[in-house]
């Protein structure tokens, strides 16, 4: 039992390696939204900070979602 535990921490330590990877190769003002949004900034505390719009946060932070669900299938695919 403690071998899988051990196991599933490394997976989620790669896992969150490649999600910071992913996100530093980002242009600057989505990594921002990216990170605003990890640390549980609201839609409208993100809009603040970076002096957009809040639908301009929702808009930036679907495209990451998505960019970055499709990076997610080619590195569960091919490890990469």
């Amino acid at each position: 039992v403690r071998y899988i535990v051990v196991e599933s921490n490394v997976q989620v330590d790669d896992r969150l390696g490649w999600l910071y990877d992913e996100i530093s190769r980002l242009n600057e003002i989505d990594r921002s939204v990216a990170l605003l949004m990890l640390d549980d900034f609201s839609y409208k505390e993100i809009a603040t900070v970076l002096g957009i719009t809040d639908s301009n946060v929702g808009v930036k932070i679907n495209r990451i979602k998505k960019h970055l669900i499709e990076k997610s299938k080619k590195y569960d695919n091919h490890g990469i």
